[in-house]
């Protein structure tokens, strides 16, 4: 199985172990993980949904995480290009000049997400305070069409104390897998904040997609780990 797909695999199981409030199957599966995998992504994300389940979550950095809230400060601060008009608050959009697709805030059934559909190059995006050094867990669900070529990611990108971007060799982000997925899937990754950041950007990011495509995203994670 790729990489990218078993990572999916095993961050989703911890999702719905979550959902359920199975805290015995979450404990066993997170004690496993921190034997094996002690610095993974889905250990990190395991030890946050057993703290979440047991009443004590460290704090989301990520604003309007959810998607829910209609009312409050408008998009993130701005950079070149970011557009705050039809995105959550909270969040801005961006798209790249060669890209004439769409960035959506969708409510189906009574939940609200986003969604990119025929972006050649476009993201959700929103700034999050970061401690140089610290390590970060970065998570959120998704599904839908991801074609052959397309690259779909949560991903981080990192500004200095002036808003310039900086540390570019170390911004990173973790792929969905592609392929067609009609349930919500999660994926998640470890990232440190370089010296030189004062923020990161936190971004969900979508390129190469064809014709109407769409790929939507939901509950967005960002936490410090200690």
């Amino acid at each position: 199985m790729p990489a990218a797909a078993a990572l999916t695999v095993l961050m989703t199981a911890l999702s719905r172990y979550q959902a359920a409030g199975d805290v015995a199957g979450l404990a066993e599966l997170a004690g496993r993980l921190q034997s094996e995998a002690p610095d993974s992504a889905p250990t990190a994300a395991a030890q946050f949904a057993l703290g979440a389940l047991q009443g004590n979550p460290p704090a989301n950095l990520a604003t309007n995480p959810d998607f829910e809230a209609t009312e409050g400060a408008g998009g993130s601060e701005a950079g070149a290009g970011w557009q705050a008009e039809g995105a959550p608050p909270g969040w801005s959009t961006w798209q790249g000049g060669n890209s004439s697709g769409e960035c959506l805030w969708l409510e189906e059934e009574g939940n609200r997400f986003v969604a990119l559909q025929g972006v050649a190059n476009g993201v959700f995006l929103q700034n999050i305070p970061v401690t140089p050094g610290r390590r970060y867990l970065l998570a959120c669900s998704f599904r839908g069409s991801i074609g052959e070529g397309v690259r779909a990611q949560i991903h981080m990108a990192w500004r200095d104390a002036e808003g310039h971007w900086t540390a570019e060799d170390q911004r990173n982000g973790v792929s969905f897998p592609n392929g067609e997925f009609a349930c919500w899937l999660r994926a998640g990754m470890i990232i440190t904040a370089p010296e030189s950041a004062a923020s990161g950007v936190l971004m969900l990011t979508s390129a190469d997609q064809v014709g109407d495509a769409r790929i939507d995203c939901d509950d967005v994670l960002a936490v410090e780990l200690p």
